[in-house]
């Protein structure tokens, strides 16, 4: 199966989807790298085969509701989690409008990854109907944990998955 991993902020998003593109690649996917406008205009055209695409945000406006309408029409699927989580707002509600507006591009996704509890229980209050969200952290952070790629943690990697360091 491709996954389709949007990329738009070089310098602010690369990393932490590289690093989700490579567990992906380590189970099996086959994993591209993309701005949104590619993946839209290569799936449309029928130049990508259809996948599951993991989006940065579950942007409303009619734009991008219309192309993933379509997208969904050919095969594809659609994932998402924000790379602005609304740990800044004091009061979450004011992310969410901000953000999401009226939801509607959840109701084409088959899931929403969390940044956390916060994120998951009021996004799940008043867009429960549309998605389901799942609270897995972000890959962002995880980049930041000390055991991530240590050497011991590296082995264990390579022999978890039988890779052969070369």
């Amino acid at each position: 199966m491709n996954i389709y991993i949007e990329l738009e902020v070089l310098n602010r998003e690369f990393k932490s989807r590289l690093l989700v593109a490579c567990f992906a690649a380590v189970k099996g996917f086959n994993v591209y790298l993309l701005h949104r406008s590619q993946i839209y205009e290569s799936g449309l055209n029928g130049h990508i085969s259809p996948g599951l695409v993991f989006m940065k945000d579950a942007n409303s406006t009619y734009y991008v509701f219309k192309k993933i309408e379509k997208l969904k029409k050919l095969g594809f699927k659609f994932v998402s989690q924000d790379e602005e989580s609304g740990i800044q707002f004091e009061d979450f509600d004011d992310f969410i409008k901000r953000r999401f507006a009226d939801g509607k591009t959840f109701r084409l996704l088959e899931y929403y990854f969390c940044w956390g509890q916060r994120d998951k229980k009021n996004l799940d209050k008043k867009f429960y109907k549309f998605t389901d969200f799942i609270n897995t952290g972000s890959p962002r952070f995880d980049l930041l944990r000390k055991n991530l790629f240590n050497n011991q943690s590296k082995k264990n990697f390579f022999l978890k998955y039988n890779i052969k360091n070369k």
